[in-house]
């Protein structure tokens, strides 16, 4: 769809020097656009490819533009399409990508696929952290120019010979630069990924196996870096009904410290429990909450990325609507780095909570 601020650069900063009659053409098509653009929000929140949240954001974005207009104002952009903005990364599935930015969210044909993915879920590119689930990884949109781009932290091997880098020969990927240091000090080099975006366009793959193929990789990999990943379905991104503990719809695999003794098991957990779905039907469903399963000590770590695919399908969404986070495996309970865990939990717990109260005391003085 198009975003209701789609209005030519040269608007912004009004009109000033030109003639009357040229000023009142040119706001009588900005009007014409932004009706334009109106019908296709309102079509995209009927067909759900925008929630009610943002519609509301949006609609109360052009309202403010219209009224402007109709007093014979140029409104000024509420952001300026050739500057960057965040935006984290979905699903990359059958050429295609999914965005979140705080617009909403956006689905792109990228060029280069298989280098977009294959840098994604490494801990290598910068992540933000969210309310509910652990950390998503960020890029830089670009709606001016169409473009993505994507900074990926190198080790010092690559820095000495940026050859050996995959990707080296693209000349969409620059040479590792310095960047900020690292929490211990130490110097931390990068290297820029640009991806170039067109109108997405359909496909007659299976953008599913893109998705288990990805998921698998992150389930063999994870436990290497101590993480584990949680699936989600992007359209109730951090939504939270009252009394409720974890997400409307999401798939956690990782392997965790088993409950006794000093061995890891392979831990998958969804909610809700898959109706009809291969390998789900012979699982136990829960009176209410999650449903969790380990896995037989002879399982591969890979078949958790299957087994969440599978689940995640049967939410009855498309895999650009899934988004993937990731975070640390707790220490193992009984030992000194799983005591001061949970009084680092406890210490971020009470600074978010003065962090709300300082918010509603700002908001009610």
């Amino acid at each position: 769809m198009t975003n209701p601020t789609d209005i030519p650069t040269n608007w912004q900063g009004g009109t000033e020097g030109m003639a009357e009659a040229q000023e009142q053409d040119e706001i009588k098509n900005a009007l014409s656009v932004l009706e334009q653009n109106y019908a296709e929000i309102k079509a995209a929140f009927e067909s759900g490819e925008i929630d009610q949240e943002t519609y509301d954001q949006l609609s109360q974005a052009v309202a403010t533009m219209r009224e402007q207009m109709e007093h014979g104002e140029m409104p000024e952009l509420p952001f300026d399409p050739n500057e960057p903005v965040p935006a984290i990364l979905g699903m990359v599935a059958a050429h295609m990508v999914s965005v979140y930015t705080p617009m909403g969210a956006s689905l792109w044909t990228v060029d280069e696929p298989e280098r977009l993915i294959d840098i994604m879920g490494r801990n290598a590119i910068p992540r933000t952290l969210t309310p509910t689930s652990g950390l998503r990884e960020v890029a830089l949109l670009t709606l001016g120019d169409g473009t993505l781009l994507v900074a990926e932290r190198v080790s010092q091997e690559i820095v000495d010979d940026p050859s050996k880098a995959p990707w080296a020969d693209s000349p969409n990927v620059t040479d590792p630069i310095q960047g900020d240091k690292g929490p211990d000090g130490e110097d931390i080099y990068v290297r820029t990924h640009t991806f170039h975006l067109s109108e997405p366009a359909e496909t007659d793959a299976n953008p599913w196996l893109d998705v288990e193929a990805f998921l698998r990789r992150l389930a063999t990999d994870n436990p290497e870096r101590g993480e584990y990943a949680i699936v989600e379905k992007a359209s109730d991104l951090d939504q939270l009904p009252e009394g409720q503990e974890h997400p409307n719809h999401y798939a956690l695999f990782g392997v965790f410290p088993a409950p006794e003794g000093e061995g890891d098991q392979a831990i998958i957990e969804t909610f809700p429990h898959p109706e009809e779905a291969q390998f789900w039907d012979n699982v136990d469903k829960p009176v209410a909450g999650p449903t969790i399963v380990a896995a037989a000590a002879n399982t591969e770590l890979a078949d958790q990325g299957s087994i969440a695919t599978v689940a995640a399908a049967s939410w009855g969404t498309n895999p650009w609507d899934l988004v993937v986070s990731y975070a640390p495996v707790p220490p193992r309970p009984g030992t000194p780095e799983a005591e001061q865990w949970e009084q680092a939990m406890q210490a971020a717990e009470a600074a978010r909570l003065a962090a709300e109260q300082g918010e509603q005391g700002e908001q009610q003085a």
